[in-house]
This record gives C-alpha cells, structure tokens and sequence, in this order.
C-alpha cells in the first residue's frame, strides 16, 4: 500500500481556499475505493479536553449543534483510492480545526472527517447546483458520513450510500443510479477529506424544481438548498461554469474530477489550476 497522509498538506494558516486532489481514478476503473476501518480513538490530554468542552459550550451558545461520529482520514493509497480511517467525534473537529488550537496544541489531535459530495445528473443530461443561503456561490449536496446510516448490510461504510442519502435529504427524495466514484480530495484549510461521487436521476431539469416544491416538506434540509441550479455536462458548458460562476472550491473540484472522466486528461489538465492538485499528481501531469 502506497500511502499517503492528508496532512502532509495540511495549512496551519487555515485558508479555505487551499484545497488539493489527492487521488484520481484512471478511466477503466470508477469503482468506489473500501474502506478500511481501525478502532484507533484519540487519546486527548486533560489540557485539551478542557480546551474542547470550553470551546464547544461557546459554539453551541452560537447555535445548537449536536456531538455525533465521525470517521477520521489517516491514509490514503495513492494507487487504488483505499482509505484507512479510525473513529472520532464532531465535537473534538468543530473546536480543534481552527487556527487558535493549531498555535497551543499542534495539529495531532485534530480529526480529519470523512465527507461525501453527489455531482448528480438529469435525465436531460444537466448537472444539479444549488446555491448557497442567501448566497450566489453554487456547492453541491453533501456532508460527512453517518456511521449508522452510511453502511452496507455487511457492516461496511459506504460513502455511495451517503453521497445518495445527502442528495435525497437536500435535493429531492428521488433514486439515485449509475453511481461512480470521482476522486478525492484533502482540504487543507479546514481539514476535511471529501471523497466525490456522480449519479443520475430519471427526471429532466425543467421537472426538478416545481417537483421540490411540491414535496418540501419531505426533503430533509430544503433550507441548504432552497432552489437548484444547472450546468450542462458538456465540455463547453463545463469549462464556462469554472471560468466564469461562482462556486465552493468542492464544486469546482467535483466539476473538474468529472471533465477528466468524460472529457480527458488533457481537458482536465487545461482546467486544473496546478495548485489544486496534490505533488505526486503534479508529478504525473509533468510526466
């Protein structure tokens, strides 16, 4: 196992714009990566399990939030996709992946959680966006896997099932199909692995939003998406969209993981700023 580490390119300096792909699929395999799962828990000093409950007693005077599991990136394989992962909590990486715990503690007891994004695809062959609240930045569904919710009936996470379960809960409540994997990605300032996957839908674009209003009440987390939006997956329209709208640094990721499967490297390396790109992929663009 060739193994790479996500926070050989973590960023002290927390800039959510510094984000790298980590690992690509080649075209002949779109299979999900497994996961492989360690019962590794962190063992925290007393000193900053203090700086834990008292940072999240203040967030939680912000807004309520709720502790639950997580699964935590230590490796990545740089030649299958494969991830090791250990447990952790929300509580210990919404109070530790800031820049005021790395100056006092370091940055060896900080989660890097598990998140999944769904690039969807309609009938008519458009790809679903949704605008951020209040916002005109485009993102896509998508969050962290739920431990519970998130697994195969053979007890196996799987990040397919939660990159369907996000969709459904703040998109639509609709079959997910064709499911393949994208890539990976590490985000450096925020410390947060995204693993991209792409579906499809039977439903045209025109059909989806007065489809959403309809049934409301049944999408879990409307609010994250209160309308959606549409690229066309086409080379041409794809390269306007990342050139041109505005969207979360995730998006533009998703869109570009998608061009180098449908369109190729070259497309793909035309449009990847190189900064976005983790060394040894560097390297293998170089090559």
């Amino acid at each position: 196992m060739n193994k790479l580490n996500p926070f050989s390119y973590f960023n002290p300096d927390f800039k959510m714009d510094d984000i790298k792909i980590v690992y690509m699929p080649s075209n002949k395999n779109l299979t999900v990566p497994s996961i492989q799962e360690y019962e590794c828990h962190y063992n925290l000093s007393n000193e900053v399990q203090a700086y834990i409950d008292k940072t999240w007693m203040s967030e939680c005077a912000k807004k309520t939030l709720q502790n639950e599991e997580l699964v935590s990136v230590r490796f990545i394989d740089i030649e299958n996709g494969q991830l090791e992962v250990t447990p952790a909590e929300y509580k210990t990486w919404k109070t530790t992946a800031k820049k005021d715990f790395y100056t006092q503690f370091g940055n060896k007891d900080i989660p890097n959680p598990l998140n999944v994004q769904s690039l969807v695809q309609t009938q008519d062959k458009q790809l679903i966006f949704g605008p951020r609240p209040g916002k005109d930045t485009l993102q896509l569904p998508g969050g962290m896997l739920d431990t519970i919710l998130d697994r195969e009936e053979n007890g196996l996470i799987s990040p397919a099932k939660g990159a369907i379960r996000e969709f459904q809960e703040e998109v639509a409540p609709l079959p997910v199909q064709d499911i393949e994997f994208l890539g990976t990605s590490f985000y450096a300032g925020r410390v947060l692995s995204t693993m991209f996957m792409t579906g499809k839908i039977e439903m045209k674009a025109e059909e989806l939003n007065p489809y959403r209003i309809q049934y409301a009440e049944k999408i879990k987390d409307y609010k994250e998406f209160p309308t959606v939006e549409f690229i066309k997956a086409n080379s041409k329209d794809i390269q306007d969209a990342l050139q041109h709208k505005k969207m979360q640094e995730t998006a533009m990721i998703a869109l570009l993981l998608f061009g180098a499967q449908h369109f190729g490297k070259k497309w793909f390396h035309q449009n990847c700023p190189t900064k976005m790109l983790a060394k040894h992929l560097q390297e293998h663009q170089r090559d």
